[in-house]
């Protein structure tokens, strides 16, 4: 489904270059929660954003569904793009506008008729569960909720494959559970594939199905975590495997 060849990233800087992603290749079959863990500076956004060309490599191709993106023109690309939703941090919402707004925004800039952009978003609200909060505003939202619409949002356009940077830093413990679980429903719902950065643990040993641990630009380790024989060789590693969550608390079954 994805696959990263020799893919590398580097920015020029007043102080010189400087290498965010050494070359690298990552393979993510279709239908897998991976997850891509390290420590903050470790290029994990940076690879994130490599995987939809919001940065274009230094050297390497991307390919998304046997397309390879690095070789599309400009309008192929945005084209491209619709089939690979993106999840932020911050949200991103715009507060000027309401839940609805929001999520039919890139189905706006896409020209989408009228009648398809209100189908569309009535069915991405139902499948958050926020059809209640179509005509309020960010700012009437929790953090939960404003995660949800940026869901949606992702959602618009029926991507196959899920970008989600950092998704529950902005939670509070609870709020991260049910929102892993809401992730959950929606990959065996919709048959998404799903990419899932973070500094987090315990969203990876929750969640994810497979695994990859970065630091300093480079993938250092690849698992399986639903494989309980597998040995760590990292410190990460070791961390991600000595959970609790790997015996009892799993939330993704074998996809």
């Amino acid at each position: 489904m994805i696959s990263l060849n020799q893919v590398s990233k580097q920015f020029t800087t007043k102080e010189g270059t400087f290498q965010a992603v050494a070359p690298l290749s990552l393979h993510i079959a279709e239908g897998d929660i991976y997850g891509i863990v390290g420590f903050s500076g470790a290029g994990k956004s940076t690879l994130l954003r490599l995987i939809n060309l919001l940065e274009r490599p230094t050297t390497g191709t991307v390919e998304v569904a046997g397309q390879d993106l690095t070789k599309l023109a400009k309008k192929e690309l945005r084209k491209a793009r619709q089939s690979i939703g993106m999840v932020f941090q911050q949200f991103y919402l715009l507060h000027n506008k309401t839940v609805f707004d929001n999520i039919a925004l890139p189905l706006q800039l896409a020209r989408v008729e009228r009648k398809e952009i209100e189908r569309r978003v009535e069915e991405c609200l139902q499948m958050v569960g926020l059809e209640e909060k179509r005509q309020h505003y960010p700012a009437q939202l929790s953090g939960g909720q404003k995660q949800r619409v940026g869901i949606a949002r992702a959602l618009a356009h029926q991507p196959k494959v899920l970008l989600c940077d950092e998704p529950t830093s902005a939670l509070d413990p609870k709020t991260t559970k049910q929102f892993l679980q809401f992730l959950r429903d929606l990959h065996r719902q919709l048959g998404l594939t799903i990419v899932i950065v973070t500094h987090e643990m315990h969203v990876v040993q929750q969640i994810c199905n497979k695994a990859a641990v970065m630091e300093e630009g480079k993938i250092i380790e690849h698992f399986s975590l639903e494989n309980k024989r597998q040995q760590a060789k990292t410190d990460i590693g070791k961390m991600l495997f000595a959970s609790p969550y790997l015996e009892e608390e799993r939330l993704v079954s074998h996809v």
